[in-house]
């Protein structure tokens, strides 16, 4: 995510220096649809994989049965949203649902809303729990 952004971020400027005036609403269209489409995509891949369970799939026994002070923070948080199905179901539908949303512009508004609030949770639990998956350590 983080390479996106900063590919993202030098092909806008290089193009905003290239690009004529005439041809800049047609970049910008173009630029909307990709960037619209990815996130699409992924909350769609991620939605699926919820629904699944193979995202967060049920814990082995050997974690079941190790204590949790043993347990790295990551394998426990990570296993015990695997235990959820309820939860999987719910986000994964949600996430499938907004994906599914944004590929059609008169439902792309409710699509964004929903991807926000998808993404939200996913950040705060990521921050809360101090899971390694973010930008720094």
């Amino acid at each position: 995510m983080l390479v996106l952004i900063i590919i993202l971020i030098l092909s806008s400027a290089i193009f905003s220096l290239i690009i004529k005036p005439k041809w800049t609403e047609i970049f910008l269209i173009v630029t909307e649809y990709v960037c619209v489409f990815y996130i699409s995509i992924v909350l769609i891949k991620y939605g699926f994989d919820k629904i699944f369970q193979t995202q967060f799939p049920e814990p082995e026994p050997n974690i079941l049965f190790t204590r949790f002070g043993n347990l790295d923070k990551d394998i426990l948080f990570w296993s015990t949203i695997g235990t959820s199905k309820i939860y999987n179901i719910i986000m994964g539908s949600i996430e499938l649902f907004s994906g599914i949303l944004l590929w059609f512009r008169r439902s792309r508004f409710l699509g964004l809303l929903l991807a926000i609030i998808c993404l939200a949770q996913i950040f705060i639990i990521n921050i809360s729990f101090d899971i390694s998956v973010k930008f720094s350590h």
